[in-house]
C-alpha cells in the first residue's frame, strides 16, 4: 500500500490509526526503497512546493540506504562515493538534510557531521533536519524512538537520547575532537570562488588533512561527497585523479550530451534529459546562453564541448609549406616572432614556461610551435635557445617577454649569453578572465590557426577550453600575449 493511501486511512478513519502509522513506518524500513519512500513522504514538513519525482531520486536513495545499512551492520566499506547532480536537483535535501532524519527511524545512535564551503549554509541544512524531527507528522511516527538531548541541542549541533549526533561545520570551522559513521561534504567550494586557486586549495587541504580522518571506524564509516563541478582542480577533480578507485562516482548531468555514470543510468533520461518538467531543453538553451559555469554545474564537466570562453573550433589549420608559398607569391618574408610566459621552476604543480612561436600575416596569426616545460634556469635557457633557432628565428625576429616576475631576468640572461633579440613587451593589468575574454572576437573572426599535425596541439586545446576551469594557464596567458602583441602593429616585414 502507498504512502497516498496510507494517509487517506489516518486522516479519514482514526479507528484505524495505530495500524495504519505502523504498516506506514514498516513501508519507511522496507529493505530497498525505505528511504525512497520516507523521503517523498516526508517532504512536505520542510518544503512548500511540490517535489518533482525523477528518475535519479529513488536511484540515490537506493544507494545512500545502502550504505546506510551496511554501516549500521558494521560491514566494511570498499569506496566512498561521489555525488554530481545539477542545481535544485535535491541533492543536498536527498544528502544532507532528509537521510540524516530517516536514518534515526531506524538507527538513532548513528553519528553525522556535515560540511560545506560557509558555515551560514552548513547550519542551513542543519536547521531543516531539525524541522522536519521536530515536525508532527514525524514525532507521529518515530517521537517515540529518541528525543533530542537537552544539555545539547542548537543548530549546528544536535545529540540524541540514543548516542546519535549531528553536527555542522565549514571549511573554515573545526572538528577537532569530533567524530562521526558518516561525513557528508556539501559543496566544500563555492561556485563563486572555483576560479581562486588558494580558495581550491583550502578546500581540498581540509578534506584531505583535517575531515578525512573524522570517521570513528575509517574501514566501515562512509564520506559523502556531493557538488557541482565548477573547475578541473577542485576536490572532486582532484579526487578523481590522484584517488578514483577508492570512490563509487554518480554523476548526472542535465542532458546526456555530457558523460553520465553510470552509463547504463542513460535508459532513465527522457529525450535525453534528466529532469524534462523542470529542466526542459528550453531552459537548459536558455541558462547556457547567460551562464560561464553552464558546463560545469549543469554538465559536471568544468569544460562544455568546445570550451568555455574560448572555443577551439574558431582555430584554423594550415600546412607550412604552403604559407610559405603565398608569402612568396606575394613578395613577403614571413617573419617568426616568440612571446614568452616565463617561470623557473620544477614543480609541475606551478605553472611552466611556455613560448609560442608565431608569425603575423595578412591580418592572422600563424601558430608554428609552442614550447612547454618546468625547468630551473640554466636548463630553462639551453631549451628556449634551441627552441628558438630552430623554428624559424633571424636577425628580424622579436622575442617579447612580460616584465613580470623573472621576466626581466630571462631578457638579460637570453640577449647577453645567446645573442638573442629579447624585448620587453607590455605588462599585463587585467584579470586572466577579462583578458581572455578581449582577445576572443579575434578568434571568433578565425584569425589564428594552428600549424597541421603539431604534436602539442592537444595540449594546447585542452587547456584553452578548460579555461577558466582548467588547472593551468600558462599557455593561455601566452595566447593573450600574442594577439596583443600582433595586434599592437605590423610585425610582418616585406621583403
Amino acid at each position: 500500500m502507498g504512502v497516498t493511501n496510507l494517509k487517506r486511512i489516518i486522516e479519514v478513519d482514526p479507528t484505524k490509526r495505530v495500524i495504519a502509522l505502523e504498516r506506514e513506518r514498516k513501508l519507511y524500513a522496507n529493505e530497498r526503497d525505505g528511504y525512497y519512500y520516507f523521503f517523498m513522504a516526508a517532504w512536505h514538513t520542510i518544503e512548500k512546493k511540490q517535489l518533482i519525482n525523477a528518475p535519479h531520486i529513488k536511484y540515490i536513495c537506493r544507494i545512500l540506504q545502502s550504505e546506510v545499512e551496511r554501516i549500521a551492520k558494521g560491514e566494511k566499506k570498499t569506496v566512498d562515493i561521489i555525488i554530481n547532480i545539477p542545481p535544485r536537483a535535491s541533492k543536498s535535501s536527498l544528502c544532507t538534510v532528509f537521510l540524516n532524519a530517516w536514518v534515526w527511524t531506524k538507527y538513532p545512535w548513528l553519528k553525522f557531521i556535515t560540511i560545506s564551503y560557509s558555515s551560514s549554509l552548513s547550519e542551513k541544512h542543519s536547521i531543516k533536519t531539525k524541522r522536519i524531527l521536530e515536525s508532527k507528522w514525524y514525532q507521529e511516527r518515530f517521537g517515540h524512538l529518541f528525543t533530542l538531548s537537552r544539555k545539547k541541542n542548537t543548530n549546528r549541533e544536535f545529540h540524541t537520547s540514543e548516542g546519535g549526533m549531528r553536527m555542522a561545520t565549514s571549511v573554515r570551522g573545526t572538528i577537532t575532537g569530533e567524530g562521526a559513521d558518516i561525513i557528508i561534504h556539501d559543496d566544500l567550494l563555492s561556485p563563486l570562488l572555483s576560479d581562486s586557486e588558494p580558495e581550491r586549495k583550502r578546500a581540498i587541504n581540509f578534506f584531505r588533512d583535517t575531515a578525512y580522518s573524522r570517521l570513528d571506524d575509517p574501514d566501515t564509516g562512509v564520506h559523502i561527497l556531493i557538488q557541482q563541478r565548477t573547475h578541473q582542480q577542485d576536490v572532486v577533480g582532484m579526487e578523481l585523479e590522484e584517488n578514483a578507485e577508492m570512490y563509487q562516482l554518480i554523476c548526472l548531468p542535465a542532458q546526456d550530451s555530457f558523460p553520465v555514470t553510470p552509463n547504463w543510468f542513460r535508459k532513465f533520461y527522457f529525450g535525453g534529459l534528466l529532469e524534462p518538467v523542470r529542466l526542459s531543453r528550453k531552459v537548459l538553451e536558455r541558462l547556457e546562453k547567460k551562464m560561464t559555469q553552464f558546463a560545469g554545474q549543469y554538465g559536471q564537466q568544468p569544460s562544455k564541448p568546445g570550451g568555455n570562453i574560448i572555443q577551439t573550433k574558431w582555430f584554423f589549420h594550415y600546412e607550412l609549406s604552403e604559407l610559405y608559398v603565398r608569402a612568396r607569391n606575394k613578395r613577403a618574408d614571413l617573419i617568426w616572432n616568440f612571446v614568452i610566459d616565463g617561470a623557473y621552476t620544477t614543480k609541475k604543480t606551478n605553472s611552466a614556461t611556455v613560448c609560442i612561436c608565431f608569425c603575423y600575416f595578412e591580418g592572422r596569426w600563424y601558430i608554428r610551435s609552442i614550447f612547454r616545460d618546468w625547468l630551473g634556469f640554466t636548463e630553462l635557457l639551453d631549451a628556449l635557445d634551441r627552441f628558438i633557432r630552430n623554428n624559424g628565428y633571424n636577425s628580424q625576429s622579436s622575442i617579447w617577454i612580460e616584465p613580470k616576475a623573472n621576466g626581466l631576468d630571462l631578457i638579460d640572461a637570453l640577449v647577453r649569453l645567446k645573442g638573442i633579440n629579447a624585448s620587453r613587451s607590455y605588462s599585463p593589468n587585467q584579470d586572466k578572465i577579462v583578458a581572455a575574454n578581449s582577445i576572443t572576437p579575434t578568434l571568433k573572426a578565425g584569425r589564428a590557426g594552428i600549424a597541421i599535425n603539431s604534436h602539442w596541439v592537444g595540449e594546447y586545446f585542452k587547456e584553452l577550453q578548460d579555461f577558466p576551469a582548467g588547472g593551468h594557464t600558462d599557455q593561455v596567458d601566452a595566447t593573450v600575449h600574442m594577439i596583443k602583441m600582433g595586434e599592437g602593429g605590423d610585425i610582418l616585414a616585406s621583403g
